[in-house]
């Protein structure tokens, strides 16, 4: 009767270990689809980015003018580093099975807000919005070069749509040491703000 007793108690944790385990991948599986979403929204934003910007350059040049090949050649260079942003966010969602150590390097500001300027001035100009920048040249972090991009481009989009229907369209990115000697960046615009 022990034995038997014994028996039971072992198939139950069994299937309770097993349970467990399916619990476990369903709701990894759930957050992977979770992820699959943000990333089709962080991928679709620099690729229609990039699409402006390839017609802006095809635009060079079939209508040539004295500078247009270095235009043309600088739009490139630029949906070139764009791809580059692109195959690091899907190298991250790729890496969620097998996480592994975030490995920060010194990132620039000034550098991250002028490319993110550079990729969404198509985009601006055609929302009729004007984006400013005051990031001090010694402005230096830790972090991912990608990451910082991704969330810059994502805020300034946002902050685009906000002011869509405001007299005054503006966006203003800035930097500031704080008094711990942290870097502090904002982005303001000139939308009606959020209600209460």
């Amino acid at each position: 009767c022990i034995g038997t007793a014994i028996l039971l108690v072992n198939r139950i944790w069994g299937k309770h270990l097993e349970l467990e385990t399916s619990h476990r991948e369903a709701q990894h599986l759930a957050s992977i689809g979770t992820m699959a979403s943000g990333l089709a929204h962080e991928i679709r934003n620099p690729l229609h980015a990039m699409n402006l910007h390839l017609d802006s350059a095809r635009e060079e040049l079939e209508d040539p003018r004295e500078h247009s090949s270095a235009i043309a050649a600088k739009t490139i260079a630029n949906v070139q580093r764009q791809i580059g942003n692109l195959n690091g966010i899907v190298t991250n969602f790729m890496a969620y099975a097998l996480p592994t150590a975030c490995e920060s390097e010194p990132v620039r500001l000034a550098c991250v807000v002028a490319d993110v300027e550079h990729l969404l001035r198509p985009e601006m100009e055609r929302r009729n919005v004007a984006m400013e920048r005051e990031i001090p040249e010694e402005a230096w972090i830790l972090g991912d070069y990608t990451a910082v991009s991704q969330v810059l481009t994502n805020i300034v989009l946002n902050a685009a749509q906000a002011v869509e229907k405001s007299s005054e369209r503006r966006i203003m990115v800035r930097a500031r040491l704080d008094e711990s000697g942290h870097w502090i960046m904002t982005i303001e615009d000139t939308g009606p703000g959020l209600p209460p």
